[in-house]
């Protein structure tokens, strides 16, 4: 059949061939390129989620970093900052949703973003009840003052009388005082030895290292301040003189709120643990396992997207490799091919 053609139309049909393999080169070659520039745009795009990603971590360690300086320092500037830093990271990862594609790391992204709400409000509620843990604090070292000063002032007159009812018997012997004075005196000084073992033990308490050792050692000290209410009343009961009767119940009501306060705080201590413990942590150990989640939900996208560009890229090569081998062929036919 070939034969039989004329010429021209061999020239034609030698020529429209070589254009055809030729556009065929081009379409596949431009639609090749075009499907990698897209598919390299969007692994562009992916790396620049994974920074704001990374930049909200970064926020969530600093957030969480702050939160641990106030604890130390005690300084309510690094609370603010803390809360500053969690707000950046919101900000990130809305950023970082707004430019994601897929419903899943979307998903996820909301997920992360409720848990740096999360964090923000555990974060809130730790250093307010923090404050009101130092101002508890501060009230029971005022009240612990103040038994201290009114023993003491007990112990003055107790001091005063055993100074007014001596008596001198003579130059050589001294003075001597009467047995019940002296030991009215021993009972009040038993007193003061209560209370410094009331002290020790609310030391003990404060360096307990875990939340047993700081139950035992609470228990001590509310027993150790039984054990002064006790010696108060001992002592009021014998005591006659009207002064010390005023000395011991002003003491006694001011142990009583001592012991109110200790209460309190002991109360406060409790709860700020359950919340760092039970509250703080999970929040901030979740938020950061979100985060990582989003984070690899997102690489996994960018490696499904490189695999697929690789596989565009090396179909398009071959497919060029073949055409360029028919088009050699076709060259090598028309130098072959002797015009009759």
């Amino acid at each position: 059949m070939f034969k039989k053609m004329k010429l021209a139309t061999k020239i034609i049909s030698g020529f429209g061939l070589v254009i055809a393999f030729l556009v065929i080169v081009g379409i596949t070659g431009y639609v090749s390129m075009n499907t990698t520039a897209q598919k390299l745009g969007i692994v562009s795009n992916q790396l620049e989620i994974v920074k704001k990603i990374s930049n909200a971590a970064q926020s969530s360690q600093d957030s969480q970093a702050g939160s641990l300086r106030f604890v130390i320092y005690q300084d309510d500037a690094y609370v603010q900052s803390s809360k500053e830093d969690n707000r950046k990271a919101v900000q990130q990862m809305q950023a970082a949703k707004e430019m994601m594609k897929g419903q899943t790391n979307r998903r996820n992204s909301d997920v992360v973003i409720e848990s740096a709400d999360n964090y923000l409000a555990a974060n809130t509620e730790f250093s307010e009840l923090y404050h009101k843990q130092l101002a508890a604090s501060k009230v029971r070292a005022e009240a612990a003052a103040q038994v201290l000063s009114h023993i003491k002032n007990f112990l003055d007159r107790r001091e005063q009388l055993l100074e007014e009812r001596a008596q001198t018997q003579g130059t050589d012997q001294g003075k001597i005082v009467d047995y019940e004075t002296v030991t009215k005196t021993l009972e009040a000084q038993e007193v003061r030895n209560a209370y410094n073992r009331v002290r020790i033990g609310a030391q003990k308490y404060e360096l307990a290292p875990t939340p047993n050792a700081r139950e035992e050692a609470a228990k001590q000290w509310k027993s150790e301040i039984q054990n002064t209410q006790r010696a108060l009343e001992q002592c009021k009961a014998v005591m006659q003189d009207a002064e010390s009767q005023r000395h011991l119940s002003e003491t006694l009501q001011v142990l009583n709120d001592y012991s109110d306060q200790v209460q309190i705080y002991e109360r406060l201590v409790a709860e700020l643990y359950d919340v760092q413990v039970n509250t703080l942590k999970p929040a901030a150990d979740g938020l950061m396992a979100n985060i990582k989640v989003v984070n690899e939900g997102v690489y996994d996208f960018i490696a499904d997207t490189k695999e697929k560009t690789d596989a565009q890229v090396a179909m398009a090569g071959g497919f060029d490799q073949r055409n360029r081998r028919d088009g050699c062929h076709l060259r090598c036919f028309g130098r072959h091919f002797h015009y009759p």
